[in-house]
């Protein structure tokens, strides 16, 4: 079975610190994916007929000054885009990637959520994206009120998520229930990191179990888990290739 690549990390670099994140604890290489290792994640997905990717990882991906242009090449292709923001940067920047076709954008508002400017500045942001066929989605982890921004944007889809815990990387008991089977064992999904570099999931923050490289995508074969499974929810993604909704 091909590999699907599943995320595309377009930058590992953060503008927020959330507790229930290992962001802080990485140590690899902060940086940006070159426009070169977009085309050729795009080349492979048009290849084997992906029609689907998340455009994030480990960061945030309003901080890519191409995350435009990355959107666009991927939707003119037919292959529906998404990716999580922590939505500091969205009253400054978030138009344009709806502009450029995005096709769900996911909102974690927990990191700035005490800041009434934030919440009057992203609310202004709903407002404008009504014009807009962006699925957004807008969630809390901590149990923050979400009404607010529910009236800006009557239909922005509103999610309260359980702390899961990162397969034991984060300190504290994950509250998802153990999962049946891992989908990315199952359907071979895999992480292209900002370098080009391949990991087996989204809880390979550190890139610690790297299977190969964009390069050479064709030889990651069908996989066993890693270490990270043992501890892992397995509860991260939908039977239909999408991030559970």
């Amino acid at each position: 079975m091909r590999p699907r690549i599943y995320q595309l990390e377009t930058t590992n670099v953060c503008n927020a610190r959330c507790d229930y994140c290992p962001h802080p604890h990485m140590n690899r290489t902060p940086g940006f994916v070159s426009f070169e290792t977009v085309e050729k994640v795009y080349n492979y997905c048009e290849e084997i007929g992906q029609k689907y990717i998340a455009l994030h990882h480990m960061g945030e991906p309003l901080l890519h000054g191409s995350i435009r242009k990355i959107i666009e090449l991927f939707e003119s292709g037919g292959i529906r885009t998404e990716f999580s923001s922590n939505g500091i940067m969205l009253p400054h920047v978030g138009e344009s990637v709806l502009k450029a076709g995005l096709s769900r954008l996911r909102i974690a508002v927990d990191f700035k959520y005490a800041d009434e400017m934030y919440r009057k500045l992203l609310c202004d942001f709903l407002k404008v994206a009504q014009k807009y066929e962006t699925e957004i989605r807008i969630h809390t982890i901590v149990e923050n009120d979400l009404d607010a921004f529910a009236k800006a944007n009557p239909k922005a889809i509103l999610e309260s998520k359980s702390f899961d815990n990162w397969a034991g990387e984060v300190y504290g008991e994950s509250e998802l229930s153990k999962g049946k089977e891992c989908y990315f064992l199952k359907h071979n999904y895999v992480v292209v990191l900002w370098d080009g570099r391949i990991v087996p999931c989204c809880m390979d923050y550190n890139g610690t179990h790297i299977l190969g490289h964009i390069d050479t995508i064709e030889t990651v074969q069908k996989r066993s888990p890693v270490a990270l499974c043992k501890s892992c929810a397995q509860l991260q993604f939908a039977e239909g290739g999408e991030w559970e909704i």
